[in-house]
């Protein structure tokens, strides 16, 4: 059966002033159920690329299409739809917020939704989700009580909550030590291996783009080199 592609970039340029060249005419395409590691030097354009993917960036020329979307035809409210409802974003600094328990924040995503049942059924998710990522019993605790690893773990499980098509994660490993980074990588593999949930990591981190089934190597300027990983 042939590959879908999810996302396909095409001509994709970016600029910051004054006229400094973060992203070439680069051309991608990323297909579902894939696990993708983006990697790079500082300024290569990893972040400013995952940004684009995931709608949080519309400043740009060429064309982006997820899921058959094309994003720059979005309207605000309808790529704010998009991210809500296509994207799971996972960031190096969690992002979690500190007055909420671990459950609580899982649901974040879910905070427009209105109705009892619809509550309790994101509820009953979100604990099913804590215990996927394996930190049930952290639910009613707060972000500070869990080391760095459980709160990225927390963080995933939110990232996940609304059942997007696509990961992406910005250094999702980079503040964490060894073994907490290598427990993260192994969710992320079992996550495209048993779930096909498509992901996308930018990282410097060598052991997580081993894990990737594809890498993809950003130079100056967003030049593209693709690789497949062994």
């Amino acid at each position: 059966m042939e590959a879908i592609s999810l996302v396909v970039v095409g001509h994709l340029k970016k600029n910051y002033q004054p006229k400094q060249c973060i992203l070439n005419d680069v051309n991608l395409r990323i297909e579902d159920a894939e696990f993708v590691a983006i990697t790079g030097k500082s300024g290569s354009g990893k972040t400013t690329l995952l940004n684009i993917i995931g709608g949080l960036d519309s400043d740009y020329e060429g064309q982006v299409e997820v899921a058959g979307k094309v994003l720059s035809t979005l309207s605000d409210d309808e790529l704010s739809a998009y991210r809500n409802s296509h994207v799971g974003f996972v960031f190096q600094s969690f992002h979690l917020m500190p007055h909420l328990s671990c459950l609580e924040n899982v649901l974040l995503p879910s905070a427009f939704n209105q109705g009892k049942a619809v509550e309790t059924a994101f509820t009953q998710q979100a604990l099913a989700l804590l215990a996927m990522v394996g930190v049930a019993e952290k639910a009613h605790e707060f972000p500070n009580c869990l080391s760095g690893g459980q709160q990225q773990r927390v963080a995933i499980a939110r990232a996940l909550l609304m059942q997007p098509k696509l990961l992406l994660c910005d250094e999702p490993t980079g503040s964490l030590d060894d073994e907490s980074a290598g427990d993260i990588i192994q969710l992320f593999a079992k996550l495209n291996a048993e779930q096909g949930m498509t992901i996308v990591v930018v990282t410097h981190d060598a052991d997580v783009a081993l894990k990737a089934t594809r890498t993809i190597h950003l130079r100056q300027c967003g030049v593209m080199e693709e690789g497949q990983c062994l």
